[in-house]
């Protein structure tokens, strides 16, 4: 029988994000070109469950921005953090003053502590390595925020499963299947 512990391990190989890191170099265009945006129900279920407009969202694997630009009306302050410098080159023609990009990996933003009212990975979790992503949106959400995968929902229901108490600061923690959201 597969243990919790077996299964994680055999995991980890698939969740390493300092070799996922460069899986997409050299698509960036292809990716922004064929890659769905999130559609403005997930956002607003976000909010609807903070309760308020968010001050900063911070998008954890946001690729070339599409779904970092999705909270341009919706937040005050939206930082996308990707570790890939050519998906990141895509991704920062869309900034502003409020939309920002850092090269960073989800496990280590850099970020202060307490920043994010939502922290969001769109079609991105499934790369990380849970563990290590788990603690560190821990560290940066404010209490009372959201950590919320728009995922693929096999996976994402397995590490919901396994991860969803992991996030002590979050008053939610959502998973949403992007297929019920189009």
């Amino acid at each position: 029988m597969l243990s919790i512990t077996n299964f994680l391990n055999a995991e980890m190989n698939f969740m390493n994000d300092k070799i996922n890191a460069d899986r997409f170099s050299g698509f960036a265009g292809l990716y922004e070109n064929v890659r769905p945006s999130v559609p403005d129900t997930a956002c607003n279920i976000l909010i609807d469950y903070l309760g308020k407009k968010p001050d900063t969202v911070v998008d954890l694997g946001c690729g070339t921005g599409l779904s970092t630009v999705v909270w341009e009306d919706k937040s005050e302050q939206i930082i996308g953090i990707d570790p890939s410098e050519d998906m990141l080159a895509e991704a920062k023609s869309k900034g502003n003053g409020h939309i920002s990009f850092i090269r960073a990996f989800s496990d280590d933003t850099a970020l202060p502590d307490l920043t994010a009212d939502i922290i969001v990975c769109s079609q991105s979790f499934h790369w990380m390595e849970p563990n290590a992503t788990l603690a560190e949106a821990n560290r940066i959400l404010k209490p009372g925020g959201i950590f919320a995968a728009i995922d693929l929902p096999n996976l994402l229901g397995r590490l919901t499963q396994i991860y969803f108490c992991s996030v002590q600061r979050a008053s939610f923690v959502l998973a949403i299947n992007l297929l019920l959201s189009i």
